[in-house]
């Protein structure tokens, strides 16, 4: 493992034991609770890796003190900010199959037609598209720059 990667779990860590960032978090634990909890705790259960698993544990635990009742709310499958998360996902899902269709529609009415390429659907990096990311992850940046 990469010492860089654990660097910045570390700097996070102690982001969240800054009393500064944390009593932001505090003023605006009704919105940055059901963002990040459910996330923090499934990571603390499934990361592969097992020291960042032990972070997000410890990261767990230290957002739980904070406020043990919307801690546990964050997690709650009802929660309605959750709810309309996979609202959203489902509608997306909905049309991306709409599209489908029509494409397929458009395929035998004209056997030449060919898909646009859009970089926003599920089956393509949005880094394709973007000339300045692919010289970043070709690590030609700098002489991007140059040039």
């Amino acid at each position: 493992m990469r010492s860089d990667l654990l660097n910045i779990v570390d700097s996070v860590m102690r982001i969240f034991k800054n009393t500064h960032f944390v009593g932001h978090l505090k003023r605006h634990i009704d919105t940055a609770f059901p963002l990040f909890v459910p996330l923090i705790v499934d990571l603390a259960v499934t990361h592969w890796f097992v020291v960042f698993r032990t972070k997000f544990v410890a990261l767990a635990t230290m957002i739980r003190d904070l406020d043990p009742e919307k801690f546990e709310a964050a997690q709650d499958p009802t929660n309605p900010s959750l709810v309309s998360s996979a609202a959203r996902e489902q509608k997306r899902r909905r049309l991306d199959v709409q599209w489908e269709t029509l494409d397929a529609k458009l395929k035998s009415a004209d056997p030449s037609y060919e898909r646009p390429a859009v970089p926003y659907r599920s089956d393509a990096l949005l880094g394709d598209y973007n000339e300045l990311y692919r010289h970043i992850s070709q690590g030609s940046f700098s002489s991007h720059l140059m040039s």
